[in-house]
C-alpha cells in the first residue's frame, strides 16, 4: 500500500542522464502530488526557486552546476530541503561533501527505484508535519 502523504508532496529531480530521468520518473514519479525533472544544476536551483519542492533528488555530477554546488544554494535559501544525492561516485569525499551540505540519503548508482521510494515514504511524515503549521488550535498547511 502506499503512503497517502506521498500525494501530496512534490519532488524535484534533477539529473542530466535522460534515460534515468525518464527511468525514474515513470518508475515512483505517479506517487506524488508533482513529479518535476530538471537536467542540470543551474535548472534544478531555478526549478527549486518556482516550485518549493518538498523533496529534491539529485544527481552530484552535472553540467553547469554540480549537484552539492546546487544543494548548498537550496540550504541557503532554505536550511531544512529534503535532498536525496544519486550518485555513480562512493568515494570518501564525495560522500562526507554531501554530508557537509546537510544532505539526507546518499544512494549509489545502480540503485533500486523502490528502494528510493521506500526511503521517501519513511520520511514523508516527517516532511509533511514541517510543512504544517499550528495556529490557534488549529492546524494549516503552509503553501511554501
Amino acid at each position: 500500500m502506499k503512503n497517502k502523504l506521498l500525494k501530496k508532496l512534490r519532488v524535484l529531480l534533477v539529473e542530466d542522464e535522460e534515460n534515468l530521468a525518464t527511468l525514474l520518473k515513470g518508475a515512483i514519479g505517479d506517487n506524488f502530488y508533482s513529479f518535476t525533472v530538471a537536467k542540470n544544476g543551474e535548472e534544478g536551483l531555478e526549478r527549486f526557486k518556482g516550485m518549493r519542492p518538498d523533496i529534491v533528488i539529485t544527481d552530484i555530477m552535472m553540467p553547469k552546476l554540480t549537484g552539492l554546488e546546487m544543494a548548498r544554494e537550496i540550504k541557503e535559501i532554505d536550511q531544512n530541503a529534503a535532498i536525496i544525492i544519486l550518485s555513480a561516485f562512493s568515494e570518501t569525499d564525495k560522500f562526507l561533501n554531501a554530508i557537509d551540505v546537510g544532505v539526507v540519503k546518499y544512494f549509489i548508482k545502480p540503485f533500486d527505484p523502490d528502494e528510493l521510494l521506500e526511503y521517501i515514504i519513511s520520511i514523508s511524515e516527517k516532511i509533511q508535519s514541517k510543512n504544517t503549521l499550528f495556529y490557534n488550535g488549529f492546524y494549516f498547511l503552509s503553501l511554501h
